[in-house]
């Protein structure tokens, strides 16, 4: 079985002492990308996954076509701007939306973006199951 392919958004504490560990427990994900703007962040990062390749943007990331998820470990308020850039298949461990309003604009937006790029969205609530 292809493992599935994940780009980390955010190389901070959390990515490095949560996220990071359990993925790469996980035999069916390949952490295959790291992004963060912070050279010092990115770099504490890839030593834990020396073998990931390292982006300085979520643009450049998303634009390698080498992931097939991300996880967003950004602060709260970076949330849902990487969300809207980023893939359809995402994991925010964060509310994207705190408002109705805000969650209406990011709904619309997501659909106008996936089909502009010409596929569906896949979006899930942290309580559904997948």
């Amino acid at each position: 079985m292809t493992p599935l392919r994940v780009g980390i958004i955010g190389c901070g504490l959390l990515a490095r002492v949560a996220h990071i560990p359990v993925l790469k427990r996980t035999p069916s994900v390949e952490i295959v990308g790291l992004c963060d703007s912070s050279s010092d962040a990115l770099a504490n990062c890839a030593s834990l996954v020396p073998n990931a390749l390292r982006f300085d943007s979520v643009d450049a990331l998303i634009n390698s076509h080498t992931v097939d998820a991300v996880v967003i470990s950004l602060p709260s308020h970076l949330h849902t701007d990487a969300a809207l850039t980023a893939h359809p298949a995402i994991l925010s461990a964060l509310i994207l939306c705190a408002q109705l309003s805000n969650a209406a604009g990011f709904a619309f937006e997501a659909l106008r973006r996936a089909f502009a790029r010409k596929r569906a969205p896949v979006l899930r609530s942290e309580t559904e199951s997948a």
